[in-house]
């Protein structure tokens, strides 16, 4: 993760390579505040957009505890910092 940021329930996470999605998040591999995403979409070929139920602030935590098995593409684990 090259850049993070969060405004509200959204999130975004920027990686150092292109993200292909191969379906929606449901499970607990990335998390944003212990929160899980209840959706994500490529906003850039390296960006994507996080959907949470409640928002987050400055100073969340975001979280990439393992390899994702709705990202295509291999993803450094673990991984963490803050907004």
């Amino acid at each position: 993760v090259v850049a993070a940021d969060a405004q509200g329930s959204t999130c975004t996470l920027t990686f150092d390579r292109p993200m292909v999605l191969t379906g929606a998040p449901a499970d607990d591999s990335i998390t944003f505040d212990d929160q899980i995403a209840t959706a994500v979409v490529n906003v850039s070929p390296t960006t994507l957009e996080f959907t949470l139920p409640s928002g987050v602030s400055p100073g969340s935590q975001w979280v990439i505890g393992a390899q994702p098995p709705w990202i295509a593409t291999p993803v450094t684990a673990p991984a963490s910092g803050n907004f």
